[in-house]
């Protein structure tokens, strides 16, 4: 094979996108500011009411984005090992 392989290269892509959209989803949760959902949720706003059950929950949601940041950075490593490692 001259040159890097496109398989390893397209998969590299896709846990790096990956990676980025679970940094996303843990910098959002992490910037919520509970007085302005308790003040959504007295106007009666009914997103409000989901937002503050994940708020209740935080650390379910913390674990998830663990495990899932943990996944992508493993698959990453996988990736580099079986396709770029040997060259």
């Amino acid at each position: 094979m001259d040159g890097l392989p496109i398989r390893g290269v397209m998969l590299l892509v896709g846990f790096v996108i990956l990676n980025a959209i679970v940094e996303a989803m843990v910098t959002a949760f992490e910037s919520v500011s509970e007085s302005a959902v308790e003040k959504r949720l007295e106007e009666g706003e009914k997103k409000a009411k989901l937002v503050q059950r994940l708020l209740d929950h935080h650390r379910r949601y913390i674990t998830v984005t663990d495990i899932l940041r943990l996944m992508t950075v493993s698959g990453m490593a996988l990736v580099y090992y079986v396709y770029f490692l040997p060259f």
